[in-house]
């Protein structure tokens, strides 16, 4: 089994049946079928002992594969002196899984003290689920925010990945403001540019990103330590192109496609012989 969840972890954020019935079957079922492979595999440390806590299960035949990502071009890097030190980017669906509403609660604390900063939001419109239904993108800014706040934030919906690699290297630094990831490409693709990272310290990014070396850290949720690490970048361009250097060289070193494939054959093979092992009469 390839974990690239799992649902008891990605599941319980933004889902307002998350207690009903058909969720627990599926949580239990994926419990099961865990606990009966043979050999599981997870991009991160911190899903593997997550699973084993909570489907209380010993793993015993085991593998970290983290994602791999291709090497960006020089020509395609960011750079502080040709990006607009004004656009901050977050790329992730509208939900608070993801926390596309506390990116724009985040925004609205800077724009007060930072008149020229503006916000520009890729990603589906999936809505935050409310006991009234899902509140979508425009509903909720006009809700919580004046409508000068609006006329800030370019939101472009989904993008084509080329497209968006692209407008990475435009911003001054990416925000990431989710709940829970399991090591997701909006970080890879980010670090691979070099670009400076705020991120929320959740699963595995704090084995990604350490804070203060290649990226920012805040706790989940935590709407003032996300303002503070942010305006410490729009303050500091020094740090800004060290972290998103530093960023793109781990990035480069332990993500690469020939790297991640070495461990993945490798990983396979034990598997295999393991099983042969367990099952030979």
């Amino acid at each position: 089994i390839r974990l690239h969840g799992p649902y008891f972890l990605t599941g319980q954020f933004g889902d307002a049946q998350i207690q009903s019935p058909i969720n627990n079957e599926r949580a239990r079922l994926e419990g099961r079928a865990i606990a009966a492979a043979h050999y599981v595999t997870s991009s991160s440390p911190s899903v593997l002992a997550d699973v084993e806590q909570y489907y209380k299960v010993k793993l015993t035949n085991r593998a970290i594969i983290p994602l791999p990502i291709g090497a960006s071009n020089a020509s395609d890097l960011w750079n502080v002196d040709k990006c607009d030190r004004n656009k901050i980017l977050y790329v992730g669906r509208f939900d608070s899984s993801k926390g596309g509403d506390l990116i724009l609660k985040v925004f609205a604390e800077l724009a007060d003290s930072n008149p020229d900063l503006t916000l520009t939001f890729v990603g589906p419109d999936s809505g935050i689920q409310t006991d009234e239904g899902p509140l979508y993108f425009e509903e909720f800014v006009s809700r919580n925010f004046d409508a000068s706040l609006r006329q800030r934030i370019d939101y472009r919906g989904q993008m084509k990945h080329a497209e968006l690699m692209a407008l990475r290297t435009q911003h001054y630094f990416t925000v990431i403001a989710t709940q829970y990831e399991t090591m997701g490409y909006m970080l890879l693709e980010a670090m691979s540019l070099g670009c400076p990272i705020v991120s929320t310290a959740v699963g595995p990014i704090p084995e990604i990103i350490e804070n203060g070396r290649s990226g920012l850290l805040a706790p989940s949720q935590d709407l003032p330590a996300l303002v503070d690490a942010c305006q410490r970048l729009l303050s500091d361009s020094d740090l800004a192109a060290h972290l998103g250097n530093q960023a793109r060289l781990d990035c480069r070193d332990r993500y690469s496609s020939a790297a991640i494939a070495s461990q993945t054959v490798a990983a396979y093979q034990d598997a295999m012989s393991t099983f042969r092992k367990e099952n030979t009469c």
